[in-house]
């Protein structure tokens, strides 16, 4: 097992309405990404889903795609974010997709459990059990 310690800055965040209407129970989806910073290095583009309860609280979804280098090693790999969100902040559960990997990250495998609030920059750490 082996840990990479990350730290991502938020690269926008343009959110629009899906379903329901503000103030209600609704659903929304956001672009945005992230830069990576340590050990590992690189971009994303991520895609969430956000259902929102009336009290602002709620849940999401996401996919992120990860294009970077961890290492030596350079390449792609699909990321699900799984998580809730409340005024204080976030609990998340990041992991990657079993065989998204391209290039050198064709086999590599990462998960994250994180609590995180503000609007970053966030360090956090990533676990791969199968670390190249």
């Amino acid at each position: 097992m082996k840990k990479y310690s990350v730290t991502l800055t938020l690269q926008g965040w343009d959110e629009k309405e899906e379903l329901g209407n503000k103030g209600e129970t609704r659903v929304a989806s956001v672009a945005t990404g992230f830069r990576y910073s340590g050990d590992i290095e690189g971009e994303s583009t991520i895609r969430y889903l956000l259902q929102y309860n009336a009290d602002g609280r709620g849940d999401y979804v996401g996919w992120e795609q990860l294009n970077g280098r961890i290492g030596e090693r350079t390449g792609s790999i699909l990321l699900k974010h799984v998580g809730r969100f409340e005024s204080h902040g976030i609990e998340v559960t990041i992991e990657s997709v079993p065989d998204s990997g391209i290039g050198a990250l064709a086999t590599m495998s990462l998960k994250s459990s994180q609590s995180l609030s503000g609007k970053g920059p966030y360090t956090v750490e990533y676990i791969s059990e199968n670390s190249i």
